[in-house]
């Protein structure tokens, strides 16, 4: 709630805005961010470092040169075990849950990669304290491609992401700061990047750049990217807790 309340202050006052993910946690708030930036031509990004991460530019490359073919599969995690009584928020039944701390993460890549409609998903959940402590999301998009995320707060999980295609497959370490990609193809070739990077620079550079440029946004985590991820954000964690 304070990430809304300040941003909105800041850009009013012209001032720009790179907010930590979640930027806010409803709908309307984000789109009240996305308004004031955009009548005060003033630059606002939502901050999922990842989407600026060199690699990550990389992987959007990889894909549409279709190095693997026609991606099948995305699947991508992140969990940590956390003792209950060093939580802080992360158990506030208003503002808590693990979809709403690492859900940016692994649901943004999905939705940075497939770029298509959900059409339906199934979720595994595990609830503490009124909060999401663990979830596997299967997500199944129009375009055919399988995206599962895996979240938790209460157990490790790797933080990887791996996507498979009908020629092969890419493995990307850690990838909430990615600095390593592996690509294994079905004939036998396996190709490696290894680019380690403060993962939290490009995202201040992009809003450097942004207010030379005189933009209000960055392609990269566009102003419509924030309000479709917590769109969905919103809708899967509403079917978890109930």
């Amino acid at each position: 709630n304070d990430h809304f309340k300040w941003a909105l202050k800041a850009l009013q006052k012209g001032k720009a805005v790179l907010v930590e993910k979640p930027a806010t946690i409803k709908v309307e708030d984000t789109q009240a961010l996305v308004n004031a930036s955009k009548e005060n031509n003033v630059m606002f990004i939502e901050a999922l470092k990842t989407r600026f991460m060199p690699l990550n530019a990389k992987l959007h490359e990889l894909l549409d040169n279709k190095i693997i073919g026609h991606v099948k599969s995305i699947e991508v995690g992140f969990g940590y075990n956390i003792p209950e009584d060093h939580a802080r928020y992360l158990y506030d039944p208003e503002i808590g849950g693990i979809i709403y701390d690492v859900g940016s993460y692994t649901l943004g890549a999905l939705l940075d990669f497939v770029k298509s409609p959900v059409k339906n998903y199934s979720i595994e959940k595990d609830l503490k304290k009124g909060v999401d402590a663990y979830e596997r999301i299967t997500l199944n998009f129009e375009n055919g491609v399988t995206g599962i995320v895996n979240n938790a707060l209460d157990r490790n999980i790797d933080r990887n992401m791996t996507i498979i295609g009908d020629q092969g497959e890419i493995f990307v370490k850690d990838y909430h700061r990615a600095s390593y990609i592996k690509i294994s193809l079905n004939d036998g070739n396996v190709f490696e990047y290894n680019d380690p990077q403060d993962d939290f620079y490009f995202e201040i550079e992009a809003v450097h750049q942004g207010i030379k440029e005189n933009r209000c946004e960055d392609t990269r985590m566009s102003h419509q990217d924030s309000i479709d991820l917590i769109k969905l954000i919103l809708k899967l964690r509403k079917e978890i807790l109930n």
